[in-house]
Protein backbone atom coordinates (compact mmCIF):
# COMPACT_ATOMS: atom_id res chain seq x y z
CA UNK A 1 0.00 0.00 0.00
CA UNK A 2 0.73 3.95 -0.28
CA UNK A 3 1.97 3.12 -3.85
CA UNK A 4 1.14 6.93 -4.59
CA UNK A 5 2.99 9.27 -2.47
CA UNK A 6 5.09 12.59 -2.15
CA UNK A 7 8.12 12.92 -0.32
CA UNK A 8 9.52 16.25 0.37
CA UNK A 9 12.47 17.90 2.36
CA UNK A 10 11.93 21.71 2.47
CA UNK A 11 10.85 24.48 4.87
CA UNK A 12 7.27 24.73 4.55
CA UNK A 13 4.79 28.05 3.25
CA UNK A 14 1.75 28.75 2.60
CA UNK A 15 1.03 28.13 -0.96
CA UNK A 16 -1.82 29.51 -3.25
CA UNK A 17 -1.93 29.57 -6.60
CA UNK A 18 -3.68 31.54 -9.19
CA UNK A 19 -6.96 30.82 -10.77
CA UNK A 20 -6.37 30.57 -14.62
CA UNK A 21 -9.11 31.61 -17.40
CA UNK A 22 -10.39 30.63 -20.91
CA UNK A 23 -9.12 33.55 -23.08
CA UNK A 24 -9.05 31.77 -26.61
CA UNK A 25 -10.34 28.62 -28.09
CA UNK A 26 -7.77 26.67 -27.68
CA UNK A 27 -6.94 27.11 -24.11
CA UNK A 28 -8.03 25.48 -20.89
CA UNK A 29 -11.47 25.59 -19.69
CA UNK A 30 -11.77 26.26 -16.22
CA UNK A 31 -14.39 24.00 -13.79
CA UNK A 32 -15.44 25.98 -10.65
CA UNK A 33 -16.99 25.02 -7.63
CA UNK A 34 -18.24 27.02 -4.51
CA UNK A 35 -20.02 25.46 -1.29
CA UNK A 36 -19.53 23.90 2.16
CA UNK A 37 -17.45 20.76 2.74
CA UNK A 38 -19.11 17.65 1.16
CA UNK A 39 -21.11 19.28 -1.05
CA UNK A 40 -20.90 17.12 -3.80
CA UNK A 41 -21.94 17.69 -7.84
CA UNK A 42 -21.55 15.37 -10.63
CA UNK A 43 -20.17 16.48 -14.23
CA UNK A 44 -20.73 14.56 -17.20
CA UNK A 45 -17.23 13.76 -19.67
CA UNK A 46 -18.69 13.06 -23.25
CA UNK A 47 -15.03 12.69 -24.04
CA UNK A 48 -11.30 12.11 -22.63
CA UNK A 49 -10.63 15.10 -20.32
CA UNK A 50 -7.91 16.24 -18.50
CA UNK A 51 -7.87 18.27 -15.06
CA UNK A 52 -5.08 20.93 -14.49
CA UNK A 53 -4.42 20.15 -10.86
CA UNK A 54 -0.96 22.15 -11.09
CA UNK A 55 -3.07 25.71 -11.97
CA UNK A 56 -6.16 24.84 -9.57
CA UNK A 57 -7.15 27.53 -6.95
CA UNK A 58 -8.47 26.45 -4.11
CA UNK A 59 -9.79 29.14 -1.50
CA UNK A 60 -11.66 29.40 1.64
CA UNK A 61 -12.21 25.89 3.54
CA UNK A 62 -10.98 26.65 7.32
CA UNK A 63 -7.96 24.29 8.16
CA UNK A 64 -7.90 22.44 5.08
CA UNK A 65 -10.10 22.63 1.75
CA UNK A 66 -9.76 20.73 -1.35
CA UNK A 67 -11.31 18.61 -3.95
CA UNK A 68 -12.47 14.79 -4.21
CA UNK A 69 -12.62 13.63 -7.98
CA UNK A 70 -14.17 10.08 -8.92
CA UNK A 71 -15.05 8.19 -11.87
CA UNK A 72 -18.67 6.40 -10.87
CA UNK A 73 -20.21 3.43 -12.39
CA UNK A 74 -16.43 1.56 -11.44
CA UNK A 75 -15.80 -0.43 -8.64
CA UNK A 76 -13.48 1.18 -6.35
CA UNK A 77 -10.40 -0.71 -6.17
CA UNK A 78 -10.36 0.57 -10.00
CA UNK A 79 -7.71 3.46 -9.30
CA UNK A 80 -9.90 6.15 -10.69
CA UNK A 81 -9.81 8.71 -8.35
CA UNK A 82 -7.85 11.89 -7.12
CA UNK A 83 -7.87 13.86 -4.51
CA UNK A 84 -6.58 17.61 -4.41
CA UNK A 85 -6.30 19.27 -0.88
CA UNK A 86 -4.48 22.22 0.88
CA UNK A 87 -3.40 20.52 4.41
CA UNK A 88 -1.71 22.32 7.36
CA UNK A 89 2.29 21.21 8.78
CA UNK A 90 1.29 21.62 12.35
CA UNK A 91 -1.21 22.28 14.91
CA UNK A 92 -2.33 25.42 14.85
CA UNK A 93 -0.20 27.01 12.22
CA UNK A 94 -0.69 29.02 9.62
CA UNK A 95 1.60 27.22 6.53
CA UNK A 96 -0.09 24.77 4.35
CA UNK A 97 0.65 22.99 1.81
CA UNK A 98 -1.36 21.70 -1.34
CA UNK A 99 -0.62 18.03 -2.63
CA UNK A 100 -2.62 16.34 -5.22
CA UNK A 101 -2.54 12.55 -5.67
CA UNK A 102 -3.99 9.62 -6.99
CA UNK A 103 -5.13 9.71 -10.63
CA UNK A 104 -3.99 13.21 -11.12
CA UNK A 105 -1.71 13.30 -13.94
CA UNK A 106 -3.82 11.44 -16.77
CA UNK A 107 -6.21 11.30 -18.89
CA UNK A 108 -9.61 10.35 -17.53
CA UNK A 109 -12.37 8.19 -19.36
CA UNK A 110 -15.25 9.42 -20.23
CA UNK A 111 -18.26 9.18 -17.87
CA UNK A 112 -20.07 10.51 -15.10
CA UNK A 113 -17.56 11.88 -12.55
CA UNK A 114 -18.25 12.83 -8.92
CA UNK A 115 -16.90 15.93 -7.31
CA UNK A 116 -16.31 16.40 -3.61
CA UNK A 117 -15.68 19.83 -1.75
CA UNK A 118 -13.49 19.25 1.20
CA UNK A 119 -13.20 21.76 4.29
CA UNK A 120 -14.17 23.10 7.13
CA UNK A 121 -15.51 26.29 6.25
CA UNK A 122 -16.69 27.38 2.83
CA UNK A 123 -14.56 26.80 -0.29
CA UNK A 124 -14.04 27.82 -3.59
CA UNK A 125 -12.15 25.35 -6.08
CA UNK A 126 -11.06 26.72 -9.79
CA UNK A 127 -9.51 23.90 -11.75
CA UNK A 128 -8.75 23.84 -15.43
CA UNK A 129 -9.07 21.40 -18.06
CA UNK A 130 -8.21 20.23 -21.40
CA UNK A 131 -9.77 22.49 -24.14
CA UNK A 132 -11.14 19.85 -26.70
CA UNK A 133 -13.60 18.33 -23.22
CA UNK A 134 -16.97 17.67 -23.51
CA UNK A 135 -18.31 18.63 -19.83
CA UNK A 136 -21.57 18.96 -18.85
CA UNK A 137 -22.49 21.77 -16.13
CA UNK A 138 -22.22 20.67 -12.65
CA UNK A 139 -25.43 19.60 -11.08
CA UNK A 140 -25.63 19.01 -7.15
CA UNK A 141 -26.02 15.78 -5.63
CA UNK A 142 -26.49 14.74 -2.17
CA UNK A 143 -24.06 15.56 0.07
CA UNK A 144 -20.58 12.99 0.82
CA UNK A 145 -19.02 12.48 4.47
CA UNK A 146 -16.00 14.28 4.88
CA UNK A 147 -13.33 13.66 7.96
CA UNK A 148 -10.61 15.45 9.27
CA UNK A 149 -8.35 14.86 12.05
CA UNK A 150 -4.51 15.75 12.96
CA UNK A 151 -2.21 15.30 16.07
CA UNK A 152 1.14 15.93 17.07
CA UNK A 153 3.68 14.28 19.06
CA UNK A 154 7.48 14.20 20.68
CA UNK A 155 9.57 10.91 20.35
CA UNK A 156 10.82 9.89 23.74
CA UNK A 157 13.65 7.60 24.95
CA UNK A 158 12.70 4.15 24.29
CA UNK A 159 13.15 1.99 27.23
CA UNK A 160 15.43 -0.38 25.45
CA UNK A 161 19.58 -1.33 25.20
CA UNK A 162 19.81 0.50 22.35
CA UNK A 163 18.74 3.88 23.89
CA UNK A 164 17.00 5.27 20.65
CA UNK A 165 14.41 7.93 20.98
CA UNK A 166 11.01 6.69 19.68
CA UNK A 167 7.96 8.30 18.45
CA UNK A 168 4.52 7.24 16.88
CA UNK A 169 1.26 9.80 16.34
CA UNK A 170 -1.41 8.15 14.51
CA UNK A 171 -5.03 9.41 13.98
CA UNK A 172 -8.41 7.33 13.11
CA UNK A 173 -9.42 6.87 9.44
CA UNK A 174 -13.24 6.54 9.98
CA UNK A 175 -14.77 3.44 8.29
CA UNK A 176 -17.14 4.64 5.43
CA UNK A 177 -18.33 4.29 1.76
CA UNK A 178 -15.77 4.15 -0.75
CA UNK A 179 -13.17 5.81 1.63
CA UNK A 180 -10.72 8.06 -0.71
CA UNK A 181 -7.54 9.24 2.00
CA UNK A 182 -4.79 11.10 2.16
CA UNK A 183 -2.52 11.72 4.77
CA UNK A 184 0.52 13.71 5.46
CA UNK A 185 3.11 13.15 8.41
CA UNK A 186 5.68 16.06 9.10
CA UNK A 187 8.43 15.67 10.44
CA UNK A 188 10.71 18.88 11.99
CA UNK A 189 13.72 17.38 13.24
CA UNK A 190 16.50 18.76 15.79
CA UNK A 191 19.59 20.68 15.10
CA UNK A 192 22.18 18.26 16.16
CA UNK A 193 24.03 15.77 13.93
CA UNK A 194 22.33 12.27 14.02
CA UNK A 195 20.58 9.55 12.77
CA UNK A 196 16.91 8.69 11.94
CA UNK A 197 14.35 7.06 10.21
CA UNK A 198 10.64 8.31 9.48
CA UNK A 199 7.81 6.20 7.97
CA UNK A 200 4.20 6.68 7.19
CA UNK A 201 1.55 4.39 6.21
CA UNK A 202 -2.14 3.45 6.68
CA UNK A 203 -2.81 0.26 8.19
CA UNK A 204 -5.84 -1.66 10.04
CA UNK A 205 -5.45 -2.48 13.54
CA UNK A 206 -2.59 -2.42 15.72
CA UNK A 207 1.12 -2.39 15.31
CA UNK A 208 3.40 0.05 14.08
CA UNK A 209 4.14 0.95 9.60
CA UNK A 210 5.87 -2.10 7.94
CA UNK A 211 8.89 0.28 6.61
CA UNK A 212 9.77 0.79 10.66
CA UNK A 213 9.31 -2.76 11.97
CA UNK A 214 13.38 -3.11 10.70
CA UNK A 215 16.08 -3.45 14.03
CA UNK A 216 18.30 -1.08 12.07
CA UNK A 217 15.09 1.43 11.68
CA UNK A 218 16.46 4.84 12.88
CA UNK A 219 19.86 3.98 12.99
CA UNK A 220 21.81 2.58 9.86
CA UNK A 221 19.63 4.01 6.90
CA UNK A 222 19.69 7.02 4.46
CA UNK A 223 19.16 9.89 7.21
CA UNK A 224 22.14 11.92 8.85
CA UNK A 225 20.67 15.38 9.97
CA UNK A 226 22.43 18.39 10.53
CA UNK A 227 19.42 20.23 11.13
CA UNK A 228 16.84 21.51 11.79
CA UNK A 229 15.06 20.26 8.85
CA UNK A 230 11.80 19.75 8.01
CA UNK A 231 10.74 16.41 5.68
CA UNK A 232 6.92 15.84 5.07
CA UNK A 233 5.82 12.84 3.62
CA UNK A 234 1.89 12.59 1.81
CA UNK A 235 0.39 9.70 0.65
CA UNK A 236 -2.93 8.57 -1.03
CA UNK A 237 -5.05 5.51 -0.11
CA UNK A 238 -8.20 4.34 -1.86
CA UNK A 239 -9.92 0.81 -3.08
CA UNK A 240 -6.70 -0.07 -4.93
CA UNK A 241 -5.18 0.06 -1.97
CA UNK A 242 -6.74 -2.74 0.13
CA UNK A 243 -9.50 -0.06 2.40
CA UNK A 244 -12.82 -1.28 2.31
CA UNK A 245 -16.44 0.36 2.85
CA UNK A 246 -17.16 0.60 6.14
CA UNK A 247 -14.37 -1.63 7.62
CA UNK A 248 -13.52 -0.30 10.71
CA UNK A 249 -10.18 0.00 12.59
CA UNK A 250 -8.00 1.64 9.96
CA UNK A 251 -5.36 4.34 10.86
CA UNK A 252 -2.95 6.95 9.59
CA UNK A 253 0.31 6.73 11.36
CA UNK A 254 3.37 8.35 11.65
CA UNK A 255 6.74 6.18 12.52
CA UNK A 256 10.39 7.93 13.97
CA UNK A 257 12.64 6.48 15.52
CA UNK A 258 16.71 8.57 16.18
CA UNK A 259 19.47 8.51 18.25
CA UNK A 260 18.68 12.30 19.37
CA UNK A 261 15.94 13.60 20.67
CA UNK A 262 14.03 17.14 19.65
CA UNK A 263 12.24 16.56 17.24
CA UNK A 264 8.55 17.64 16.46
CA UNK A 265 6.08 14.78 14.68
CA UNK A 266 2.49 15.75 13.39
CA UNK A 267 0.18 13.59 11.06
CA UNK A 268 -2.86 15.25 9.36
CA UNK A 269 -5.63 12.82 7.30
CA UNK A 270 -8.42 13.89 5.39
CA UNK A 271 -11.10 11.20 4.53
CA UNK A 272 -13.76 11.25 1.98
CA UNK A 273 -16.61 8.79 1.25
CA UNK A 274 -16.72 8.44 -2.67
CA UNK A 275 -19.71 6.70 -5.06
CA UNK A 276 -18.65 3.45 -5.56
CA UNK A 277 -18.37 -0.09 -3.83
Amino acid sequence: MGRRRWVTVALLCASLLPVISAHAAQTPRTLRLAGSGGDAFIVVASTEWRLDFEHAAITGGGRYAGLAVELLGHPSADGLSALTVKLPNQLGGSDHTVSTLGASHITMPAGRYLLILLGDRPVRIAVPFSARAQLSPPSATRRHRVSFAETAGAPTLAPQATGLYDGHVTVPVPAMDDPIVMTRFVVRDGSSPHFFDSASCVHRGSGSCPDSQSPTFGTGNQFLSGGPTTYSDTEFWDGADGIRARQPGWVAEGDYRSTAGGARLYVATVAVSGGNH
